[in-house]
């Protein structure tokens, strides 16, 4: 990836633990117009596609080359395969989180309705749950 960066992709993303936010351009630039600004950016950060991300940085030089670098970023393989175990690992620990939250109601009496609609788990998940306790 290339960039202002003097590290390889395994140490910006260590550094900076996948949080991408370009202060190197933005403290060359002082904006203290009003809340447009502000308000330009969360637009940014908010839209669903590239394309509407294009439009609304088109003609502001910040916000055209923090797009450049989230592109560089995205398209690149061994970033987002890293992303992607990253996001595995916290899916595994969120899921234990609800079993351990499931076995407890469980051992209070909860019924497994109760138990499915709080934790997200499956009425046949909870139910092996069960089974395993017993």
């Amino acid at each position: 990836m290339k960039g202002n960066y003097n590290f390889n992709n395994f140490y910006l993303i260590n550094d900076y633990g996948l949080v991408m936010i370009r202060l190197d351009l933005v403290k060359e630039k002082v904006y203290n117009d009003n809340n447009e600004r502000f308000i330009k950016w969360l637009k940014l950060i908010n839209t669903e596609s590239l394309e509407e991300m294009r439009k609304i940085a088109k003609g502001d030089e910040v916000m055209e080359q923090a797009l450049e670098f989230m592109e560089e970023f995205l398209n690149d393989e061994e970033i987002r395969n890293v992303y992607d175990k990253i996001n595995d690992v916290k899916y595994y620990a969120k899921k234990e989180e609800k079993v351990e939250t499931a076995k407890n109601m469980l051992k209070k009496g909860f019924s497994l309705q109760e138990i499915s609609e709080i934790t997200n788990l499956s009425i046949k998940e909870i139910n092996d749950l069960k089974k395993q306790e017993i």
